[in-house]
């Protein structure tokens, strides 16, 4: 007998899912990033056996700030195994003060994939856009980030505001630009 085809997505805790789409019982679940606010809100994009799925997040003034890095997750679409996961930031974030009320400040940290891959088959190649950096230093927020689609080892980064990291709530914390653009890729990019 054939099998059914699935429904692959994602919610806002980070978790992803396939469901049999003719009796919607689920085949698996798996979480994605353990970061309290993180959360799919790109769609989950399949290529072969594999889907890409792109993780974002939402911090708030009351946790210490800021440690969430995006990323996306190549992952087996039969079992929900993770077959890699690369964050758009390498680095993991430090210390890197702290803001009036005395809470650490850490970074660089930010650069949440809120849309959805963009596959380019010829090239073997996977393309994001990220949202600003959370305090400096600013690497690879506001940017298109071009990810193998093997290993999903970072080919090349146009970051648009080199430099730029947004304030948020981090209470005055410095940013290395004083002329801060905010510019954050949230839209499908076209590939001609």
């Amino acid at each position: 007998s054939k099998v059914a085809p699935s429904i692959y997505f994602g919610d806002l805790t980070a978790h992803a899912y396939a469901v049999n789409a003719m009796t919607g019982e689920l085949r698996w679940k798996v979480k994605l990033d353990d970061f309290v606010g993180a959360k799919i809100t790109g769609s989950i994009v399949k290529y072969q056996n594999r889907l890409f799925v792109p993780i974002s997040a939402a911090q708030n003034s009351t946790q210490t700030c800021c440690t969430f890095r995006g990323s996306v997750s190549a992952i087996d679409a039969n079992s929900g195994r993770v077959i890699w996961k690369t964050y758009t930031i390498p680095q993991k974030p430090e210390e890197q003060g702290k803001n009036r009320a005395g809470v650490p400040l850490y970074g660089p940290s930010g650069a949440g994939v809120w849309n959805t891959p963009t596959l380019d088959i010829k090239r073997q190649r996977l393309y994001v856009g990220t949202g600003e950096n959370s305090p400096s230093p600013a690497i690879n927020g506001g940017a298109i980030v071009a990810m193998d689609i093997s290993d999903g080892n970072i080919a090349w980064v146009m970051q648009a505001s080199p430099g730029e990291a947004n304030d948020h709530f981090n209470f005055n914390f410095p940013t290395s630009s004083a002329d801060s653009l905010a510019i954050s890729f949230g839209i499908i990019r076209l590939l001609l």
